[in-house]
Parts: structure tokens; C-alpha cells; sequence
């Protein structure tokens, strides 16, 4: 953000700025962010291992869990 005022380019007109992971510096900095709930990334991360460690010639496991966007200042509306 800090570069981009310096050489003249609007935020979020010329240029979208999104984060991963959403906090209080998000907050502060009114950064549009992308959101996963940390808690449930930290189970199915361990059940995946878990499920290796128990069956390890089993094939790797391909999860994915919701992605939201906090949508503040640094983007433009963003299409779903």
C-alpha cells in the first residue's frame, strides 16, 4: 500500500491489494483479506496426518475448505 501512493497508483482503482488470513492489522489497514477458519484447518490437517500415519501406502488426501472474502477498502468488489 505504502509503494503504491508513492508512485501514484490508487488503491483500489488501479490496483486491488487482498490478504490471506484476517486480522487485526487487516482491520487497521482496511485490507480486503481472505479468510479460512484457522481452527478447523488445524483438525483436518491433523486427521490427514493422522489418517496417513495409520494407512501410509493410502493415497494423498485432497481437501478444501471455504474461502471468504473480507472485502474492505483495497479491492473492489469482488465477483464470486
Amino acid at each position: 500500500l505504502r509503494a503504491a501512493a508513492e508512485i501514484g497508483i490508487r488503491v483500489p482503482e488501479e490496483l486491488s491489494v487482498i490478504g490471506c488470513g484476517d486480522g487485526y492489522l487487516a482491520e487497521i489497514l482496511e485490507l480486503t483479506t481472505l479468510y479460512q477458519p484457522h481452527i478447523d484447518l488445524g483438525t483436518r490437517a491433523v486427521e490427514v496426518l493422522l489418517g496417513a500415519i495409520e494407512n501410509p501406502g493410502s493415497a494423498p488426501v485432497d481437501r478444501a475448505l471455504p474461502v471468504e472474502i473480507v472485502q474492505r477498502r483495497t479491492a473492489g468488489p469482488v465477483r464470486p
